[in-house]
């Protein structure tokens, strides 16, 4: 388990700090939101092994990764919110079988946090990428006489 969460803990910073450096508003807001919920699950699992504290952290952090997906321009908010939600799916299905092995439970909900470091990361080059080629298109392009 050590291991598995400096990996988390590795790919987070990573991630983070790309999206902090290059993705905007946007990108601090979701950073923002996703230490955020990380730093307030590391507490409430060392005080408490009661799931639906964790749960509604992760409620939390759904409810605010739709609302910057609706007011965004870009793609990979939703992407997130996405993932997000199939992780609150899980812990749904999780919730309702109570005799779920914690470690099972553990495992299930925090997989789905290793694909959202991932879009972060590739949303946000894509982005980058289409808002460089249509200044390329713009620049290119013979203007009309």
């Amino acid at each position: 388990m050590p291991l598995l969460f400096a990996s988390f803990a590795v790919l987070m910073l990573v991630s983070c700090s790309y999206s902090v450096l290059a993705g905007g508003r946007d990108g601090r807001v979701a950073v923002a939101m996703l230490v955020s919920a990380a730093l307030m699950t590391l507490m409430i699992t060392g005080v408490t092994q009661d799931r639906w504290a964790v749960a509604l952290v992760d409620a939390a952090l759904f409810a605010g990764l739709i609302a910057l997906a609706m007011r965004s321009n870009h793609y990979w908010p939703m992407w997130l919110a996405g993932l997000h939600g199939a992780a609150m799916a899980t812990q749904i299905v999780s919730h309702l079988n109570p005799d779920l092995p914690r470690n099972i439970y553990q495992a299930v909900v925090a997989f789905w946090s290793i694909p959202m470091q991932v879009a972060i990361v590739v949303g946000i080059l894509l982005d980058r990428r289409a808002v460089n080629h249509v200044k390329l298109l713009a620049r290119t392009r013979p203007t009309a006489r």
